[in-house]
This record gives structure tokens, sequence and C-alpha cells, in this order.
């Protein structure tokens, strides 16, 4: 039996895991260290098992002994840190935060499905509602690899991944050995976190795995004007893996988890307000607030080897349930705070999603391979926005400063796609030629009905009819693998060179803007952005074991995706205490009294997702990683990389509000 126990010191807190894992003997330095040879790492990007070093393409993995060994991956952000080329705009509440390959997924707005293709446990799981946009805190939990392929993955992995795919894979029960691992985590703030691990082998064919995690914190750093803390967390989440082996033709692998988690998504710190609250740890905050984030998850996967290949089917089920209140003080000038201000906020998302994926992965030969698949996506979404805008103590519709709405989408995504993968190897010299297509039709419609209590439209009901989406995603690679290296320092590589294309379905936005009143309409719908990638690759492993990688890539967009706005409030009208539109003068400025010399109160800004023109996205990245060992066991893992990215608007789409939208030759943001 050997013992493995791994202590983790961070700033007042102190992480300590301890694990049994019964084998023969305990593991040799030589065999630590070759767990963690980073070239030896096996990926499933294109579907079928290879080394990630003999992939003609930019990708990156992060094994198991990886991730135990830095302590787990908790959250995103965690995963972006280890991976050049992805990053995570946090400029919003964690709801919002997605990650973003090559820059793609600039639209900040959340009507827009994200530009990377996320998936768990090979399903596809991403949607455009609060929370749909990056993986929820369990999916990251207990993780076997994780793999990231940066480029295009319209061809085998589909609807909307432009700048590439993130597949995080859930550890599996093993059949042979009993472990056992626990650790517990104790901080400032009342903070207390454990969880346990259990695999239990049952018999020589069938094992499962459990685990619970708790992670809760009484205290905060944030306090409201009242004095309350705002900032505490709750979770819990629950895990059960089921595997069956009735031989060595067929893995069945079963994974149920469901996660309860219960915070303040975003505080805001507003320098104006400072004169009010005193300290910038103190918030406008003056009503209840929380976010309740419940995700349940079931996902099946069946691997069987026949004669001629692996035939593999994965099914998913996702449910999310999101609520969340807050309290929009921070919004306006510490005067309104004053005089009372109120502005409240809450909204509910109910998700649903099924995913079935079927595919068949010819053995090949030494020189020819190949695969076909299909797969399906539905998605139910249904979201509810209440907003009140007023002062305390007067009826919303009393005319000053606000209004209530509320508003209710219902979202309906089906998409069925079949593709194709093929690769030939040259038999006279190391060349190697694959190709993939995929042909996806992607359904989307829904409908959005808003009350608002003042305004011109009190009542909106705008029902997008289903619009089909028809693509046909490719991408050609070709290779050329150095097999005698390239002299002493460098053992082998390989140079490649790839074009391909990609796509982000049409969608639905959340709000129909005030029709009538926009100078720029907020449009219900928008098309689907279309991209064509240019790519040129070196991969080596170099005398030692150190391992260097090289890409650079060009990115046209087409209809490319952007918030925009319907123009407010610069050239918008003026309403009246009624909701009626005061119009223009002659001269095109806006009316800004009614009859009786009252005041207009200005249209609210809408914003939204829209086509907004063309784009252009270029840049380069580097990795590298090497691992020593020693006599004893020990080892040391150095990764590093570096990525430089770039783009600009190259043309601007003629309905589009040039002062809200971005201009041409403007740079594309978070890259």
């Amino acid at each position: 039996m050997s013992f493995r126990v791994v202590l983790v010191f961070q700033a007042f807190v102190c992480v300590f895991i301890y694990s049994l894992s019964p084998s023969s003997s305990a593991a040799s330095g030589e065999g630590q260290t070759a767990k963690r040879v980073y070239e030896e790492v096996v990926v499933t990007a294109r579907k079928r098992e290879e080394r990630l070093q003999d992939l003609p393409g930019s990708a990156a993995a992060l094994n198991s002994d990886f991730i135990e060994d830095i302590g787990g991956i908790n959250d995103l952000r965690d995963l972006t840190d280890q991976i050049v080329g992805v990053t995570i705009n946090e400029t919003q509440g964690s709801l919002l935060s997605e990650p973003s390959i090559r820059g793609a997924g600039q639209a900040r707005n959340r009507a827009a499905v994200s530009a990377t293709g996320l998936y768990r446990n090979g399903a596809y799981f991403a949607t455009n509602s609060l929370g749909g946009k990056n993986f929820a805190r369990f999916d990251t939990y207990d993780v076997e690899r994780v793999e990231v392929l940066r480029g295009p993955q319209g061809a085998l992995y589909g609807r909307n991944a432009l700048g590439g795919a993130m597949n995080v894979i859930s550890a599996k029960p093993d059949l042979e050995d009993f472990d056992v691992r626990f650790g517990l985590q104790f901080g400032e703030l009342d903070r207390r976190a454990g969880d346990v691990r259990v695999n239990l082998p049952i018999s020589e064919s069938f094992a499962a795995r459990a685990a619970i995690v708790v992670d809760d914190r009484d205290d905060g750093y944030f306090k409201d004007s009242k004095g309350n803390i705002l900032d505490t967390e709750s979770y819990q989440a629950f895990r059960l893996a089921l595997r069956w082996q009735p031989s060595d033709k067929i893995d069945i692998n079963y994974v149920f988890d469901t996660q309860d988690e219960e915070m303040l998504d975003t505080v805001y710190i507003v320098k104006e307000h400072l004169a009010v609250t005193g300290s910038e740890f103190n918030s406008l905050i003056d009503s209840p607030s929380k976010t309740q984030n419940d995700v349940f998850n079931h996902n099946l996967t069946i691997d069987l080897d026949t004669a001629g290949g692996t035939f593999s089917s994965v099914s998913n089920y996702r449910e999310r349930e999101i609520y969340d209140l807050s309290d929009a003080d921070y919004f306006f000038p510490s005067a309104f705070f004053a005089f009372g201000f109120n502005r409240q906020q809450a909204q509910k998302v109910d998700n649903e999603i099924f995913f079935q994926e079927v595919r068949y992965v010819a053995d090949g030969s030494e020189r020819f391979n190949w695969l076909v698949g299909a797969d399906y996506y539905t998605q139910d979404n249904v979201e509810r926005v209440s907003n009140y805008r007023g002062v305390l103590g007067l009826p919303a519709d009393a005319g000053v400063w606000g209004n209530a709405q509320d508003r209710v989408v219902d979202l309906g995504i089906d998409s069925w796609a079949a593709y194709a993968s093929a690769e030939y190897k040259f038999d006279t010299v190391p060349f190697s030629l694959s190709a993939e297509v995929r042909y996806a039709v992607d359904e989307v419609g829904g409908r959005v009905l808003t009350d608002r209590v003042r305004l011109a439209q009190p009542e909106t009901d705008i029902t997008a009819a289903p619009k089909k989406f028809k693509n046909l995603p490719w991408g050609v690679t070709a290779s050329y693998a150095f097999e005698d290296g390239l002299g002493d320092a460098i053992r082998d590589a390989m140079v490649y060179a790839k074009v391909a294309s990609a796509y982000r379905h049409g969608g639905l936005n959340l709000s129909a803007g005030s029709p009538g009143l926009d100078k720029y309409v907020a449009v219900l719908t928008y098309d689907e952005e279309d991209s064509l990638t240019y790519e040129l690759g070196f991969k080596s492993t170099l005398a030692g074991g150190l391992t260097f990688n090289f890409a650079a890539f060009k990115t046209v967009y087409d209809n490319f995706l952007n918030t925009t706005s319907n123009g407010c409030p610069d050239q918008c009208q003026y309403i009246d205490l009624a909701g009626n539109g005061l119009g223009f003068n002659p001269d095109g400025s806006r009316i800004e009294v009614d009859a009786l010399g009252n005041p207009g109160v200005e249209l609210p800004t809408a914003f939204f997702i829209d086509n907004v023109g063309g784009a252009e996205a270029w840049g380069m990245e580097a990795e590298l990683a090497w691992v020593m060992g020693f006599d004893n066991g020990a080892f040391l893992n150095i990764r590093g990389g570096w990525s430089k990215q770039l783009g600009e608007v190259t043309e601007l789409a003629a309905d589009v509000d040039p002062t809200s939208a971005f201009i041409i030759g403007k740079r594309l943001p978070y890259m």
C-alpha cells in the first residue's frame, strides 16, 4: 500500500490532502517522471486517441497528474491560467465570465452564445443564457484530463467553435484500486471547505466513484449601507460515477452530479459613492441581493470495440436553474441615493439541454485513418427579467427618473449535424494530409414578451418564427514530420499548415428595445457569423525532454457579431410623462419639452447583439514544457507560454449605430 501526502500552503490558508492508493509497490522515481512527460499526453482532440505532439494543430492538455499536483482546478480561472492563448474576461459577474480563445467571442453580451465550444465529457452544453457561457464549479472537479483546441473546430466539433474548443473530462472509476482522498481548508472570514472522494471497485468489471464537496464562508469583505455582510458563500456538490466493463470490448461510464451554490455574484464599487458610504468596501446596496446557481447533469458514454473500429455514444442531459436578485443603486450618482433612489433587478433562468452524439472510428492502417459521426442538440431556455427603477414612496408611473419593466424570453434551439474526417500518410515521404467536413442545421426561434409601466408601448409581444441556419464547415491540414529530427538538439519535429472554417449560429436577443422610438432599431434576431482561418505551426521535442510548439494564425470574420445599441441616449427621442415620443426638430435635433413646457424624459439605451460587419484577427502563440525527474521520485515541472493577438474591424454594416459600435480600424477587444 502506498501513501501520498501533499501539503499546499496559501496566505492564511492551509490545505491538507491525504490519499490512500493500494498498489503492489510504491512508484519509483522513474515511473513518477514518466507519467508526467508532457509529450506523452494522449488526447482525443480529433475524436480518436493520439499523442498531443502528433496532433497537427495548436492544442494543449492538462493530465490528471499535473492537475492533482497543482491542487486541482476549482474554476474557469484556474483552467485558463494554465494554458497560453486562452483568456477570461471578468469585468462582469462570474455568471457572465466566459473563456476567449484567439479573441473569438468579443460580443460581450450574454444574448450571444460563446464563440468557444464548451464540452464536458464530450458533450456540448454552452448556451446564451445567464451562466451558460462557462463551466459550472463542479465541472472542473476531480478531472482526468482537460483538452483545449486553439483555432476553428467547426468541422469536428460543430456549432460556435470559432476560436476553439475546451473539453473537460471527469475522472473515471478505477476497476482495480480502492482509493480514499479527503481535503480540508480553513481560512479567514469564517471560511470552511472540505471534500471527500472514494473510488470503490465492486467487482472485476464494475466500479463506483463518489465525491462530496462543501465550501462555506459566513463572513465577507463587503457591507451594504446598513452594515449587512454581502458576500457570504454556500456551496454543496455531489457526484456519483459508475463504470461497467463486462469485457475488454465494452466500456460504459455514467456520471451524475449536482451542485447547489448561493453567493453574491457581483459587488460594484463606484468612487463617486465614497462620500456616502465612507469606504470602498461599503456598497450602496440596501436591499436583499443574492445569486442561486443550481446545476444537474447526467452523462452516459459507451465505447464498443468491433472488428473494424470503435463505436462510441455520448448522451448528456443538463439542467441549470439560476436566480439572481440585485440592487443596482450603484449605477446612479450619490445624489440620487440621498433622495432615496431605488433600482432593483431580479432574473430567473430555467435551462434544459439534451445532447446526443454517435461516431465510428475505424482502426484504419498505418497510412489511412477515417471516422464518421452525427450529433443532435436541443435547448429550451426560459428567462424572466424584472426591473424596478423609481423613487421610494412614489409609484413607478409617476414620471420621476425611471420605470418598471417585466420581460420574459422563451428561446428554443434544435440542431443536428453529420461529420466525417480522414487522414492519409504518404508512403515514400513523411507527409500527411487530412480533411474534415460537417453538414449542420441549426433551428432557432423564440418569443420576447415585455410589459412596461410607462412607455409608448406598455406591452410588446414579439415572436420570432423558427429560423434555420445551414452550414458546411470544413478543414484541410497538411503536415510534414522530420523522422530523424533536426540534429542532436531536436529529436523530432513537425511542421503543419491548416485552413479551416467555422460558424456561430444566429440567435435571439433578450430585448426588442423600444419599437418606434429607436434611432437604430434594436433587432430581435441576428444572423450567423462565419470565419475562415489560416494557420502555420511547428511542434518539436528537444533534447532532455523539453517540448517547444509555435503557431501563427489569421482569421477573417464575416457578419461579425458584437454588441451595439439603439443610438440612445444621444440620438433617440425624448418621451413625455405619458410615454409618447416628442420627435425631432426640422434640423434633426431632438425636441426636449412637451407642448406644456414639461421637460421630456430620455429614453434608456438598449444594448443588443447584431451583425455589425467584418473583422480580422491575427496572432502568434508559443509554449514549452520540461519535466526533470530525480532518483528519489521528486520531479520539477516547468511550463511556459507566450501569446500575441491583435484584430480590427474591417467593415461596418449600414444599419449599425456608428457612435456605439466599433468604427473601421478599431482594435478588437480582449485580444
